[in-house]
């Protein structure tokens, strides 16, 4: 009976126990694994102690020998007449002449000279009659732009026609008084009401000249603009290219708004660069637009402050000869060191400090030679002293220095 229970069973029991099975023979690989990496760790570490107790006496002697051996050699040599320290000697460079580098390279801007540029526009509120332009064309200066009505210039040029009209009224008045009065028969009330209106037509008179003027126009034009029916030609500030035309036929424009066009002329342009530092004096400097040839410049002005929002420097500069780069350019500014002022460029870890003072170890000497460090950028620095181009220097001036001092004592 128990045997038929245990038949009936098994196959339900089997997938449940599997599991577990499994687990238990991953735990007992584990162990038997563990067992084995002890046994033999404990082997190789007693057949370790064997060696070392075993050859102790020769390993001993190997080292003495070994010592005995790195004693005997002689010291390196670092700067000529060094110290004689084991380690490796220093390498030494060679000062390039300062005008084969970029000391210093600067982000710069071409700018368009103030008369190069001129903006059309009606004093006053117009309306568009005609326009003459187009984007894109040439015009000379003074070339028609745009025909506007602008009634506060007509009314203005019919004041003034009107107060001259009154005007020589009231002085032909004055001269009949004037023969009148030599004979006794004219009041003083009278001149004096004569003279009151001569004024009072010349004070409008000039209010209406002084609208015309801000127009751009002469008094002696008030005619002209009555007689064409108060119709203005606006012209061309400057000559060069319409660049914009931004009128539309009856449109209304106030004064207050966009220009009725934009020309753009050519001229003498300066260029604008930020300079990371202070150039050194007597420095050269030229343009380099994309892949266009190198311009030569010269500096006309500096600005006597940094700017505060990035602590650059600018300057001003104008080309050397003839300059065709476009108004608002972008390109860079490259400085470099006249040839003969007499200034090198060495490595900037080249340098290191003694005495207040910046010195390089030059090999012609071994000693520490003072020099002046006219500017830096990057990993080279500018320095002008009893140094030529092509002498050699340490390329590590404290880790000479070191060396020269005799060792261990620590750079200055």
């Amino acid at each position: 009976m128990r045997r038929a229970m245990r038949r009936a069973m098994r196959p339900a029991m089997r997938p449940a126990m599997r599991p577990a099975m499994r687990r238990g023979d991953a735990v007992r690989r584990r162990e038997v694994r563990e067992a084995r990496w002890a046994s033999w760790g404990g082997s190789l570490a007693a057949l370790m102690v064997a060696l070392a107790g075993s050859g102790c006496g020769k390993g001993t002697e190997a080292t003495a020998a070994a010592e005995s051996k790195v004693q005997a050699q002689p010291p390196a040599q670092g700067v000529e007449g060094g110290s004689g320290r084991g380690s490796a000697p220093t390498p030494w460079v060679k000062a390039r002449a300062a005008g084969d580098t970029a000391l210093l390279e600067a982000p710069a801007v071409v700018l368009a000279p103030p008369e190069a540029a001129g903006a059309v526009a009606a004093p006053f509120a117009a309306r568009v009659t005609r326009i003459h332009v187009q984007p894109g064309q040439a015009v000379e200066k003074g070339a028609p732009v745009v025909d506007v009505l602008m009634p506060e210039l007509i009314g203005a040029s019919g004041a003034y026609a009107a107060a001259g009209t009154r005007l020589a009224a009231h002085r032909r008045r004055k001269a009949q008084l004037d023969g009148l009065r030599a004979d006794g028969l004219v009041k003083l009330s009278e001149m004096a009401e004569v003279e009151a209106q001569i004024a009072d037509a010349e004070a409008d008179q000039q209010i209406a000249a002084a609208t015309l003027r801000s127009a751009g126009m002469g008094p002696g034009e008030a005619g002209r603009v009555l007689g064409s029916g108060g119709g203005v030609t606006l012209r061309s500030p400057v000559a060069g290219v319409v660049t914009e035309v931004r009128a539309a036929l009856g449109e209304m424009r106030d004064p207050a708004g966009e220009p009725l066009a934009r020309v753009v002329g050519g001229g003498a342009a300066r260029v604008e660069a930020r300079l990371p530092s202070r150039p050194p004096e007597g420095a050269r400097y030229d343009l380099v637009i994309g892949a266009a040839a190198p311009t030569l410049l010269r500096k006309v002005a500096e600005a006597p402050a940094v700017d505060g929002r990035d602590g650059t420097l600018r300057i001003w500069l104008e080309a050397e000869g003839t300059f065709s780069a476009p108004h608002g350019a972008l390109g860079k500014v490259r400085v470099r060191v006249d040839p003969g002022s007499g200034a090198v460029v060495v490595p900037t870890a080249a340098l290191a400090m003694q005495g207040g003072g910046a010195v390089v170890v030059a090999r012609k000497t071994g000693q520490p030679l003072q020099v002046e460090v006219l500017a830096t950028a990057g990993a080279d620095a500018l320095v002008r002293g009893a140094l030529a181009a092509g002498d050699e220097v340490a390329a590590e001036a404290m880790r000479a220095m070191v060396e020269v001092q005799g060792g261990g004592e620590g750079a200055p």
